[in-house]
């Protein structure tokens, strides 16, 4: 006679199994929410919403309803030709060969995942199918030294908690992401140095339909680092510094985070304002890494990469 553990262990495998099951007539779109499942466990709040965004708005679209027994290699390059070509949901035509890879990377996955548990599918080659090459855009630039100059003084003549962080992000190389998740507890005037070690970002959230504001870890292992910063940006920090409240932020100076939408829309306007041409936020953080390079024995590595 079995005991109630040996029972709910049954329990436990058949519905394991249940979760796991891909036979020849599921679909592309059962697939992706069997592999979705699978994946939470491993990866990011971010990524994982990525993936899920790609699944619902391109993967599921395309693919519908046709069963893992009909797909072959040239149902996935009929997708990239798509995606590249017309691929967008505003109606302004394909995305870029970058963003069409990474389009494919769920879909890629979530084909070997299923042939790992179903090995009477055809494995796909995915090193025959074709990607459009990558068109030439506009690099992301640095300023000159006589824009830089003109940024710090306008920054500081409108100084406040959002053109500190502006400062700061110039002087250090610190992403979006990472200066609104800074918190007071992370600077350190004594040693000046900042330590980087959660980002904010909006992600969509599966369950309520809806978008949500998230405070998590950096971008890779290596984003999580400490920082030095100039001396010239003590008593623009200091202005701002509550040592009382280690857990605000410090864009805020609260216990809510900025978040990225926001600095951005207030950057392009403080640009406007100020007479400067229009310009990514993340044009501070390359022109502090272009300026690095050209130091002698300047060690970029462990304060950023200039490429991300």
């Amino acid at each position: 006679m079995q005991t109630n553990a040996e029972k709910n262990q049954e329990i436990h495998v058949v519905n394991l199994d249940e979760k796991r099951k891909i036979t020849l007539s599921t679909t592309v779109g059962e697939l992706m929410e069997k592999w979705l499942t699978y994946k939470q466990n491993f990866v990011k709040a971010g990524t994982y919403s990525n993936w899920v965004l790609m699944t619902e708005n391109h993967i599921k679209p395309f693919f519908g309803t046709t069963a893992l027994a009909d797909i072959v290699e040239g149902h996935f390059q009929d997708f990239i030709i798509y995606l590249n070509t017309e691929g967008r949901k505003d109606g302004q035509g394909g995305f870029s060969a970058r963003t069409v890879r990474n389009i494919m990377l769920p879909l890629k996955q979530a084909f070997d995942y299923a042939y790992k548990y179903n090995r009477r599918l055809e494995k796909i080659d995915w090193s025959m199918l074709e990607y459009p090459k990558e068109k030439q855009t506009d690099h992301v630039k640095a300023m000159t030294y006589e824009q830089q100059a003109r940024f710090r003084q306008a920054a500081y003549l409108n100084l406040n908690r959002k053109t500190a962080a502006y400062l700061i992000t110039l002087y250090t190389g610190m992403r979006i992401g990472e200066i609104c998740g800074l918190q007071m507890c992370d600077i350190s005037l004594t040693q000046q140095t900042i330590s980087v070690s959660r980002t904010v970002q909006r992600i969509y959230d599966k369950q309520s339909g809806k978008t949500k504001l998230i405070s998590g870890t950096p971008k890779t292992k290596s984003s999580v680092r400490t920082i030095p910063f100039p001396e010239m940006l003590i008593p623009v920090i200091e202005k701002f510094y509550d040592d009382k409240h280690p857990t605000h932020y410090f864009i805020t100076g609260n216990l809510k985070p900025c978040e990225p939408r926001t600095l951005r829309d207030h950057f392009s306007r403080f640009l406007k304002q100020n007479g400067f041409q229009k310009m990514k936020f993340h044009e501070l953080r390359h022109t502090f890494a272009t300026r690095a390079m050209k130091l002698p024995d300047f060690d970029l590595n462990p304060v950023c990469n200039p490429r991300t």
